[in-house]
């Protein structure tokens, strides 16, 4: 992700605890293949995807329908062959739907969005792939004018009023929908038309963000949710792997995204939307995690 982007933040953490280590701490006696880990900035999940397929990184953090998608082939990758080598490493945390709406616009329903200007996320990112689902569930198809941009360019575009909302997939709370909330510019609406159904997946699930998790919000919004996650390719060495995850759940210097995002810990790493990694199977083994 971008360096104010929360992945960005997550991987540089796993990162410094990682080179810390150097993957000393690695259960057995499999020397680690990889030496040192380095953050890398980029436009967001299905980036990230190609960047992973292609050898320009060993990780990636992604949203899993995004990952789902890329190992199916299907939907942002229908146009391309399925990614069967692709591997899990950890489910880390939710990520929300947020739809921020300019105050004083009429808009209390995502139906009631019908004719505005909405920033719909930048093109790689899954918040525009999501965003746009969403609007198709709401049947707004043709009907809003759409801006493919990111979370700061639709901030301030918000603020100067050239646009009447925008969508944002991440964990909660997002520092700068916080601050438009703390001052009044800006408020959160459900995402969800009124009765939503089908929206359910491996990877997709129904979510509320919390009342009072940010200024003035005094009553839970319903919304949809995907996993952030840890990927890798098959190929990579289970030794490597298994010295991640260490890094991940355990280093020091991941306290405080793991705190401040709900993570459910390595207890609830473990889902069905992709086969697991062999390091992974064993380090989620060594802990009594899974069978």
């Amino acid at each position: 992700g971008s360096d104010l982007g929360l992945y960005y933040e997550i991987a540089s953490a796993i990162a410094k605890d990682f080179n810390i280590t150097k993957g000393s701490s690695l259960a057995g006696d499999e020397d680690c293949n990889t030496k040192a880990l380095l953050a890398q900035r980029s436009s967001g999940s299905v980036y990230n995807i190609e960047d992973l397929r292609t050898g320009h990184v060993d990780f990636a953090l992604v949203q899993s329908d995004v990952a789902f998608w890329a190992y199916h082939g299907i939907d942002a990758f229908a146009n391309q062959h399925p990614y069967k080598h692709l591997r899990l490493l950890a489910h880390l945390y939710p990520e929300c739907m947020h739809l921020v709406v300019r105050r004083g616009h009429p808009a209390r329903t995502i139906e009631a969005l019908a004719g505005a200007q909405i920033g719909v996320g930048e093109p790689g990112s899954g918040t525009l792939v999501q965003s746009l689902r969403v609007l198709q569930m709401a049947n707004l198809q043709g009907e809003t004018q759409h801006l493919y941009v990111n979370l700061m360019q639709s901030v301030r575009l918000l603020r100067e009023g050239e646009i009447d909302a925008f969508f944002f997939l991440a964990g909660y709370p997002v520092s700068p929908i916080k601050e438009l909330l703390s001052e009044g510019v800006a408020e959160l609406i459900s995402p969800l038309r009124a009765n939503s159904m089908g929206m359910s997946a491996s990877y997709l699930f129904y979510h509320n963000i919390p009342a009072y998790t940010y200024p003035r919000l005094q009553r839970a919004i319903p919304t949809v949710a995907v996993g952030a996650q840890l990927i890798s390719d098959e190929q990579l060495a289970p030794q490597d792997a298994y010295a991640v995850l260490q890094s991940t759940w355990e280093g020091p210097s991941g306290e405080s995204w793991r705190r401040r995002l709900h993570s459910g810990g390595p207890d609830q790493a473990v889902i069905a939307n992709l086969p697991l990694h062999e390091g992974a199977r064993r380090f989620y083994l060594d802990r009594g995690i899974i069978q």
